[in-house]
């Protein structure tokens, strides 16, 4: 595998601040896994035999493999990012809001819950990394030779993912219902 400065980064060890290489990398070998099966399919369409029906056969089975991982991927993606963002609301309101005792517990609370989701979406994402190697190993090796330059990497726009991949919404954390119920008149008024 050929390439410059981003391919060292993308195939280094997979952490949290790398997923974004590896979401590259996957529309990269999805891209050149469609090109494959392209061509393929115009070489059956010349001559109707076994063999090259059952390379077909494969060969689209795993670029189909590749995006629904793609598409694991850039939802995981968006899901990081979004707690990510949370965390930084909660920044925010530190730095704005003076804390007594039940907004701190709210926040700590709040802090606790995102911790654990940031946890378990970093788990999906090594996973999802690890799979998608072995799939790329196995593309490699049985159905064509990957050969990626930095231009391959750069083609996926990441913004374009962000507004156009659905996540689920995120569910009121302890801050934004303490938040809430602090905003209400007392009934005792």
């Amino acid at each position: 595998m050929e390439g410059g400065s981003t391919m060292n980064r993308v195939s280094s060890r997979q952490d949290g601040s790398q997923f974004e290489d590896s979401l590259r990398r996957l529309h990269a070998l999805e891209k050149k896994l469609t090109d494959q099966v392209q061509i393929d399919i115009a070489e059956l369409r010349q001559k109707w035999v076994q063999l090259k029906v059952d390379r077909v056969t494969h060969n689209t089975f795993k670029l189909y493999q590749v995006r629904e991982h793609l598409k694991h991927s850039k939802v995981l993606y968006v899901e990081e990012e979004q707690i990510l963002n949370e965390f930084n609301r909660v920044k925010e309101a530190l730095l704005t809001n003076s804390l007594d005792d039940e907004t701190f517990e709210a926040t700590r609370e709040t802090c606790l819950v995102l911790g654990e989701k940031l946890g378990n979406i970093r788990q999906r994402q090594t996973r999802c990394y690890s799979d998608t190697s072995d799939l790329e190993l196995v593309i490699n090796k049985d159905i064509v030779a990957l050969k990626f330059e930095d231009k391959d990497f750069e083609d996926l726009d990441i913004n374009q993912v962000r507004a156009s991949t659905p996540v689920r919404q995120l569910s009121p954390t302890p801050l934004d219902r303490h938040r809430s119920r602090s905003r209400e008149p007392s009934e005792f008024r």
